[in-house]
């Protein structure tokens, strides 16, 4: 899919507010609502919109920090993997 001017608006504008509408959109862009719905559409079924997201304020659930680690390991089986996966998931999330 060739992606146009209006196409690299219309993205800019979802990833900053998917909240939107198509009418105010439309206006943002200059195209009906019609060819707003069309075209997110279109990108939706390229694969050029991958998923719809909702972003959560972490204070407001009482999730004071975020950690990302690395880990380094002589071992790369399945049976290890499992081992060291499991106590993450097992932790709650919210």
């Amino acid at each position: 899919m060739i992606i146009d001017e209006l196409d690299a608006k219309l993205l800019r504008y979802i990833q900053r507010d998917l909240s939107t509408s198509l009418e105010k959109l439309g206006e943002e862009i200059g195209l009906s609502r019609t060819a707003v719905w069309r075209r997110l559409k279109s990108l939706e079924e390229a694969g050029i919109i991958k998923d719809k997201v909702a972003l959560l304020d972490p204070s407001k659930l009482g999730l004071r920090q975020q950690v990302f680690i690395q880990i380094r390991t002589q071992q790369h089986d399945e049976t290890w993997h499992i081992s060291f996966q499991a106590p993450f998931e097992a932790y709650p999330i919210l």
